[in-house]
């Protein structure tokens, strides 16, 4: 069975006025999402997950490579304003204020797309109180316009003018990274039980890697417009395989002070230009594990492990190091725990 999200060797550069050089935005990315599933894309500012996001929606064209939708190629002709294709994609966008128009009520907003869809205006108003109720927003606040209201409200109603249409896949961009804590959480709360519900796919695309490991059943790690390792969320957690994925993951900040990545490895140098890529390994200049045939030839995916696909040519190094303990897993555990049983938080995490 082919899958919903198919993208094959993705490339996207963006010319530079007054130069012959280009920005290697995206260099070959692949990866696919089944129907009801979650990949994230998680990699440092400039890594290319929102660039992915862009050409999947067709915001940006694609320079090379191909992405298909059940099948079928999207392109200059087969988009997301196609007939076969109109209102199964949608995007959720990282600022909910600068998504909404500011100058009509946010109910307006959210029937926007039905509109679009040939939808009969009963029919409308009956699929917008509907989504109002699944989401959790009540019907009153859809008479407000969008400076009247909170940003987790306006991302919830930016969440609704997404699956309003009943997509078959949602790409969120950032979806929760401009919310306070306590939205965030009701956001991402949100995300999972409409999935649960709807079966929509998501490609989620974030720097939050707390969320990440919450919402995500596959992910892809992105190092400057290309993957270094990609498989299955919890075993990329538990045992990364590409020292990007290592370092990427020991910058996290858990939720309580015992509870601190061990630091097998450090990542250090300048971060290579994406004008001026080198030929081999994109990490190799900051790589501790580096050999002379890392800078010259750009790594083959290998899979060590099923369900774990990595662009190092040194994996089983970075293997010996030994597997680290997945916090994100365990803080979860230690939660439920103090929260049913009433255990003392300080005795549970010492």
């Amino acid at each position: 069975m082919a899958p919903l999200l198919d993208v094959q060797n993705l490339v996207k550069h963006f010319p530079i006025s007054g130069s012959s050089k280009v920005v290697q935005a995206l260099n070959g990315v692949s990866f696919t999402i089944d129907k009801g599933e979650t990949l994230s894309l998680v990699g440092e500012s400039g890594s290319g997950k929102t660039t992915v996001g862009r050409c999947v929606v067709g915001l940006v064209p694609a320079t090379d490579g191909a992405i298909l939708f059940d099948g079928e190629p999207l392109d200059a002709r087969r988009n997301i304003r196609h007939r076969s294709v109109r209102g199964r994609i949608q995007f959720v966008f990282q600022e909910p204020n600068e998504s909404l128009d500011p100058r009509i009520p946010v109910g307006v907003s959210l029937a926007e797309p039905l509109r679009h869809l040939g939808i009969a205006r009963a029919d409308r108003e009956r699929r917008v109180r509907e989504i109002a109720a699944r989401i959790g927003v009540p019907e009153a606040d859809l008479l407000r316009y969008p400076g009247e209201l909170a940003g987790g409200i306006l991302q919830r109603i930016g969440i609704g003018r997404a699956i309003v249409t009943r997509p078959d896949l949602i790409v969120l961009d950032e979806p929760t990274s401009a919310l306070d804590p306590t939205s965030r959480a009701e956001i991402v709360d949100l995300l999972i039980r409409l999935q649960k519900e709807l079966g929509t796919a998501y490609l989620f695309i974030s720097h939050d890697l707390s969320t990440v490991r919450f919402v995500s059943h596959k992910l892809a790690v992105l190092y400057l417009g290309s993957v270094a390792e990609a498989g299955e969320a919890a075993r990329i957690f538990a045992a990364p395989r590409h020292p990007y994925s290592v370092g990427l993951l020991a910058s996290v900040l858990l939720p309580h002070p015992s509870l601190k990545p061990r630091k097998r490895l450090s990542l250090e140098g300048e971060i290579p230009s994406p004008v001026d890529l080198p030929p081999g390994c994109p990490l190799a200049s900051r790589c501790p594990f580096a050999e002379e045939r890392c800078r010259t030839a750009r790594p083959a995916g290998v899979t060590p492990v099923r369900g774990q696909l990595v662009h190092c040519i040194n994996h089983e190094k970075v293997a010996a190091l030994g597997e680290d303990t997945d916090n994100f897993a365990r803080f979860q555990e230690i939660a439920a725990r103090v929260l049913s049983g009433g255990i003392e938080t300080q005795e549970t995490f010492a």
